[in-house]
């Protein structure tokens, strides 16, 4: 408790201290946005009205990111900051246990297909087969783990960007450092432990963000598979909707919809 006190006291010197430029909050605007399901069916609250949600929108970019504060954006990069060099460390660890692990399956799967397949593919078919299986498995294995640091590394150097200046734009390069670091799988947003073993699975299209909140939740242009606009503007509004500044600890979706 004394350390969570001290580390939202630093924190709030350090934002006390902090200018955001001029050109940031132009760049950046909050939006109340109609949002439709990939079939162009707009999503409808209880009582059958169309959903508005807030959003924040780069007006340069056109991406869209889950509405935040600069103040809180800051604060989670000041935990971004500690934390980061952890999470590298473990999945630099993770891919070193997945290089053995798939040395493991190809050569199991080698010596099932030569025991019981042998006489009718050919053994050279199924050392070319499995050899193929395991290089392509070890080249993304040793790419993970060396890109890891650097990974790592820029999203530090980002975190610390956004605690001292421009917390939106380092909110922007984070998400998508990490979005590259986990080759564009999107992420669970509840239950991660849970799911833990579904998201490190082998081919599984889902993954575990250390910043999920960073990520864009979309583009303007996006569109349904009707051709519709998948994103409609309502409104530009110069202060957000959410005043807790700390309530979306820790990186979760905050209650962002309001029915007209």
């Amino acid at each position: 408790m004394f350390f969570r006190v001290f580390l939202l006291s630093l924190f709030s010197t350090l934002l006390l201290s902090t200018e955001i430029p001029q050109e940031e909050q132009e760049k950046w605007s909050f939006v109340t946005v109609y949002r439709r399901s990939q079939e162009g069916e707009l999503h409808l609250g209880p009582n059958g009205r169309p959903l508005r949600y807030f959003r924040l929108y780069n007006r340069e970019t056109g991406e869209i990111f889950q509405e935040v504060t600069e103040e809180a954006v800051a604060y989670k990069c000041f935990m971004l900051a500690g934390t980061s060099p952890l999470y590298t460390i473990g999945n630099m660890l993770l891919q070193h246990g997945k290089i053995f692990t798939d040395v493991g399956l190809v050569s199991y799967n080698t010596l099932y297909d030569l025991q019981e397949s042998w006489s009718e593919k050919g053994v050279l078919t199924i050392l070319q087969k499995n050899g193929l299986d395991l290089s392509t498995r070890l080249g993304r294995d040793v790419y993970e783990l060396i890109s890891s640091p650097y990974y790592g590394v820029a999203i530090f150097l980002c975190a610390i960007k956004g605690m001292i200046t421009d917390p939106y734009d380092a909110m922007q390069w984070i998400g998508w450092f990490e979005s590259c670091w986990h080759w564009g799988k999107p992420a669970k947003r509840q239950d991660l432990l849970r799911h833990f073993n579904h998201c490190v699975a082998e081919g599984s299209d889902w993954t575990i963000y250390l910043a999920y909140c960073m990520q864009k939740v979309g583009h303007i242009d996006d569109l349904t598979e009707t051709g519709e606009p998948r994103w409609e503007i309502l409104e530009y509004r110069t202060e957000s909707k959410n005043l807790a500044m700390f309530e979306d600890l820790p990186c979760r979706q905050l209650p962002l919809v309001s029915s007209l």
